[in-house]
């Protein structure tokens, strides 16, 4: 799980996979994944654990 990592991969893009939305005319910051566009606050340590808390149990109501 994403927020489950406390450590975070980067969100760059590799041009392969962005390339063909260049070619449509898309430029780069119309091509964001979406929890690049979360509010920073909510990776601050304390919110973070909430947060995957919540998703870990909406997780479980959602599979069951």
């Amino acid at each position: 799980m994403y927020y489950g990592q406390k450590t975070r991969s980067t969100s760059k893009l590799p041009y392969r996979e962005i390339k063909p939305f260049i070619e449509l005319g898309l430029r780069g910051w119309e091509i964001e994944r979406w929890f690049e566009r979360l509010p920073m606050y909510l990776l601050e340590e304390p919110k973070r654990q909430k947060v995957v808390k919540a998703l870990t149990l909406a997780h479980r109501q959602w599979k069951a």
